[in-house]
């Protein structure tokens, strides 16, 4: 299934691959130790000709829900709930912080600590899995990846559901450089292409936790991958 509804994001992002010839490569998904993660088929609301304001509700499931509003999606014509401006970057700056905290510049060899900041990035099937890698770690069952440059990327949040406790957040990442250790040697791995990652498009389920007050990574609904990286002579 190739998420054409996300296509916009990869031209933002300056990805010039014909997204026909996009296939999900899941060699890559077991490479950052994703494999035992399925992604989950998602089906967005359904065009509407006319913006449905949200029903008043006397406790509403977010402090924004009155402030959901309808907008379309310029690839599919669809529409869609949204949230907020403001709600929208914080479902972004939550994104990156998690991004950051699983795979830091510099290694971080304490899978203790990692699995208790777990709860605060993530939740249901991302938490488990996130849990039982952090297990594998300690197992020299599989590698830990930092991410050494950035590369170029870009955040796009959609898809949202009416009361604002859900959205889909698109993530294309281009030119993105990791390096990769053994967690239990604490010793870096020689890995191919000099750690350089496939251009891909993910896109994840984000889902608010109001007991935190953040947004979590719920799970990873699909992987596309863009661009293969040029090997390595």
């Amino acid at each position: 299934m190739k998420p054409a509804g996300w296509l916009a994001l990869a031209v933002l992002a300056a990805l010039v691959i014909a997204v026909a010839s996009a296939v999900v490569r899941p060699l890559w998904l077991r490479a950052r130790g994703l494999e035992g993660l399925d992604p989950v088929p998602y089906t967005p609301p359904p065009p509407t000709e006319t913006p449905t304001p949200v029903p008043p509700s006397p406790t509403p499931a977010t402090p924004w829900q009155e402030g959901m509003y309808q907008t379309t999606d310029p690839v599919t014509g669809k529409s869609y709930w949204m949230v907020p401006a403001d709600v929208e970057e914080t479902i972004k700056e939550h994104f990156q912080e998690a991004v950051n905290w699983l795979s830091p510049e510099e290694p971080i060899f304490d899978a203790d600590l990692y699995a208790s900041q777990a709860p605060t990035y993530d939740s249901g099937p991302m938490l488990e899995w996130n849990l039982a890698r952090f297990e594998k770690w300690q197992q020299d069952q599989e590698l830990y990846w930092c991410i050494v440059d950035p590369g170029e990327q870009i955040l796009q949040v959609k898809n949202c559901t009416p009361d604002g406790t859900e959205c889909l957040l698109g993530w294309v990442g281009r030119g993105i450089r990791l390096r990769a250790y053994n967690f239990v040697t604490q010793q870096e791995v020689e890995v191919a292409d000099g750690g350089l990652a496939p251009d891909f498009l993910q896109i994840y389920r984000m889902r608010y936790d109001p007991a935190d007050g953040r947004w979590k990574v719920y799970e990873l609904v699909q992987e596309v991958i863009l661009e293969e990286p040029t090997p390595t002579p």
